[in-house]
């Protein structure tokens, strides 16, 4: 059986880990469609370009990367907050306050839900498009 802090270490790497690949898989949407707007000639992603999804793909793969700064700001000015708590205690622990945890998870999982519908949507665009 595992201990809590075995549990705690696993969240901080797995979270770690998940926002990393968002910020992958987001920059790696982004290079698609940049390669689709950027292509010439008898390219088969040329015909690509007229698809009206890739303007909502690109904003959906800012949005993730916006919700991960977000998540990491809201993490920081959570432990700011139970820090500052702690210190004002007499025991020197506290927790922070509901309302920086609550964002803190929303925008974990928010940058999540934006960059896997982005790379599912481009995947549609990709296989319907050359299909053609």
């Amino acid at each position: 059986m595992a201990t809590e802090e075995e549990f705690k270490k696993n969240l901080d790497f797995s979270s770690d880990r998940i926002s990393t690949q968002v910020r992958a898989v987001a920059l790696g949407v982004l290079a698609i469609v940049w390669a689709i707007f950027i292509s010439t000639g008898d390219n088969p992603l040329v015909s690509l370009r007229k698809s009206s999804s890739l303007v909502p793909i690109v904003f959906l793969c800012v949005l993730a990367l916006v919700f991960d700064l977000l998540h990491y700001a809201a993490s920081f000015l959570s432990s700011f907050d139970g820090l500052d708590r702690a210190q004002k205690s007499v025991v020197k622990e506290a927790k922070p306050r509901v309302g920086f945890e609550l964002f803190h998870y929303a925008f974990f999982f928010l940058k999540q839900v934006a960059c896997a519908v982005a790379a599912i949507w481009v995947l549609e665009v990709l296989w319907v498009g050359l299909q053609r």
